[in-house]
């Protein structure tokens, strides 16, 4: 929806959202999505592998504590709400994505491969405020100790690229691969095309994601984008 950052200047008000969220169901997807203050942390687990998401659930709860706000889609996968004990950075290092003060994630709605409504196991932001002594603090020193000891055991998603004049052939993330293509190629349009069409399954979100945010640092228009 073209304008859709508009609706984020003013809090909604409690009975409305309640509302928007239980009757406003039509036909098509829907969805309501939340965006991420740097107040919060919410960290994106797109782990498909069932061991592998069980290790990184129990890593989560070691370092960090037990969260009440754990949102599932299509599970193994799913979202977990922390408060934010210092300034957390935001990064995409798939299959987990981590983000504070940038970016938003579907709250409720329609999951279509599930077949089912998102669902908030335990509390859900309708039920507990994120800034609750309930929900347990994170700083930038857990999240590295996190991932640090995450990717001994789940492995990273990377982008394999081929030998090219501008690098060694090393497997790089899909931002690398962008960055180096906009070079090669002097044209950031040309580069995104690539990266969109050697998108696979389990990268499609990071991939656009890796675009549209290059793009907008780039100062490209938001109907070009």
């Amino acid at each position: 929806m073209k304008g859709w950052s508009g609706l984020n200047d003013a809090e909604w008000d409690d009975d409305e959202l309640a509302a928007t969220i239980t009757e406003y169901q039509p036909t098509d997807l829907y969805c309501c999505c939340l965006a991420v203050p740097a107040e919060i942390v919410a960290l994106d687990f797109d782990i498909i592998n069932p061991e592998h998401a069980g290790f990184a659930t129990k890593l989560a709860d070691d370092v960090f504590g037990a969260t009440p706000l754990v949102r599932i889609g299509a599970s193994p996968k799913h979202i977990r709400v922390y408060r934010a004990g210092d300034r957390i950075r935001s990064r995409k290092i798939h299959p987990l994505e981590i983000f504070s003060g940038s970016g938003q994630f579907i709250g409720f709605g329609w999951h279509a491969k599930a077949g089912r409504p998102y669902v908030w196991p335990h509390e859900s932001p309708l039920t507990i405020g994120p800034d609750s002594d309930a929900v347990p603090a994170v700083k930038q020193a857990q999240i590295e100790r996190f991932t640090t000891e995450l990717f001994k055991v789940v492995p990273r998603h990377l982008l394999p690229t081929k030998q090219s004049r501008l690098g060694t052939g090393a497997p790089q993330t899909i931002n690398e691969r962008l960055g180096t293509l906009a070079v090669l190629h002097g044209s950031f349009r040309r580069a995104a095309s690539i990266v969109l069409s050697e998108a696979c399954v389990g990268s499609y979100n990071e991939s656009w994601w890796a675009v549209v945010a290059s793009a907008a640092g780039r100062g490209i228009s938001e109907d070009i984008i």
